[in-house]
Formats: C-alpha cells, sequence, structure tokens
C-alpha cells in the first residue's frame, strides 16, 4: 500500500510540468525558443520572431530588438522595444 501510494505521488508530480506546458499558448503558435522569419510582399527578409518563455520577440534583419507580444486572454498585446504598451490584436 505505501509503495502505490508513493509511486501515485511520484506520478502526479512528475505529470504537473507537463500539463503546464500544454497550457501556455503562444501568440503565434511557436513553441519556446522556436523562430518564425518574417518576409515583406517582395519576399525580402525583414527579420524574425522567437518564442522566449510567455512572450513572442521581434528582431529586425539586422538582428536587432524590435519589440515583444504578450499573450493576455483572447487579446496579444504589443510592446515596443522600450517595453511601452502600443495596443493589442484580438482573436
Amino acid at each position: 500500500m505505501k509503495k502505490f501510494i508513493l509511486l501515485i505521488g511520484i506520478l502526479a508530480i512528475t505529470s504537473i510540468p507537463c500539463f503546464a506546458a500544454q497550457s501556455q499558448s503562444s501568440a503565434f503558435g511557436l513553441s519556446d525558443g522556436e523562430k518564425m522569419k518574417k518576409y515583406d510582399k517582395t519576399g525580402s527578409y525583414q527579420g524574425y520572431y522567437r518564442q522566449s518563455g510567455s512572450q513572442v520577440k521581434e528582431y529586425g534583419k539586422t538582428g536587432s530588438y524590435q519589440g515583444s507580444y504578450r499573450q493576455s486572454g483572447n487579446k496579444v498585446k504589443h510592446y515596443d522595444k522600450t517595453g511601452s504598451y502600443q495596443g493589442y490584436y484580438r482573436k
């Protein structure tokens, strides 16, 4: 009986991070550390987005930081490179 309770406890503790990772949603559908390149309408490279924890960071074509996007409920909030709130997108 003690082994059974110990086994249930270990399973519960190890499964918590898995459920927490699944419940986080990305503004762009990226997993942590993943990049998404961006291009303009002519196909010229303009930079990339990178998932970093709970936010998506935007970088220009030279690699300079441009700002971030953070999901809050059904809104994706946009912040510029100084951290000032710029507005939001609604799903």
